[in-house]
């Protein structure tokens, strides 16, 4: 969603790109969602180190296939650990988006190697210096990405009413989406972050009357537990479940 319009101004312009993505699938309905092609190379190592090491090591292998096949003159990546380490050692020129110095390890293993980094303007340029930055090669913008993933796809649009219609979401009543962390990300899971159902109860307890829609990233955190917590308030909600793999 980040770079769809990116993609379509450039090919639009006579570029020739080559858009990747591991099989995560978060990211590949939301392609398949917006129209945009993707190269699958990888998956997911999930939440343990060693599969994520094991994981990633295979990634760089088949990527670094692919792009030297494809010769690309620059490589724009979302701090992919993958991307820059196959862009660093193959020459090619590296620019790179990232709006979260909180995920550490992605960053110490994305941000040395890029020639240039874009990044909101919220964030100031001491966050990235400590991973090795000149702040010479930092451009802040100033924008934040999900409010231009929203805005670029309003329920008014053609791909998200065929997505609220496939989902049956009720549009004429108010409605909250509930995002629960993603328990496998790197930054999360190595902490004993304890299960919560505070926030659903605080939302139910302040928006009366609303629908509920509950979005898991495979998460640790029990569905029916905050299913319970809504139940139990006499609350309408709907579930979605995402599992990315």
């Amino acid at each position: 969603m980040f770079f769809k319009p990116a993609v379509d101004l450039l090919r639009k312009s006579g570029h020739e790109l080559l858009c990747t993505s591991r099989h995560y699938r978060e990211a590949v309905d939301l392609a398949k969602i917006q129209g945009l092609n993707l190269k699958i190379v990888g998956r997911h190592g999930g939440s343990e180190r060693y599969e994520k090491l094991q994981e990633s090591a295979k990634r760089i292998h088949q990527l670094a296939y692919e792009i030297r096949k494809f010769k690309p003159d620059i490589a724009i990546t979302f701090s992919s650990p993958e991307g820059a380490r196959v862009a660093f050692g193959l020459g090619i020129k590296h620019i790179g988006f990232n709006d979260s110095p909180h995920a550490e390890a992605v960053s110490k293993l994305t941000i040395p190697l890029m020639d240039h980094l874009f990044s909101p303007w919220v964030i100031p340029n001491s966050a990235w210096a400590l991973f090795g930055i000149s702040k010479k090669n930092i451009t802040r913008y100033r924008a934040l990405d999900p409010a231009a993933w929203l805005k670029r796809c309003p329920m008014s649009t053609s791909p998200a009413r065929v997505l609220a219609n496939k989902l049956k979401l009720d549009m004429d009543k108010k409605s909250i989406l509930i995002r629960i962390e993603e328990s496998k990300a790197s930054y999360i899971a190595d902490k004993n972050l304890e299960p919560t159902t505070s926030m659903v109860d605080s939302l139910v307890k302040n928006f009366k009357n609303s629908l509920m829609y509950l979005y898991f990233a495979d998460t640790k955190i029990s569905y029916l537990k905050l299913q319970k917590s809504i139940k139990e308030k006499h609350m309408l909600y709907k579930k979605l479940w995402m599992e990315g793999t």
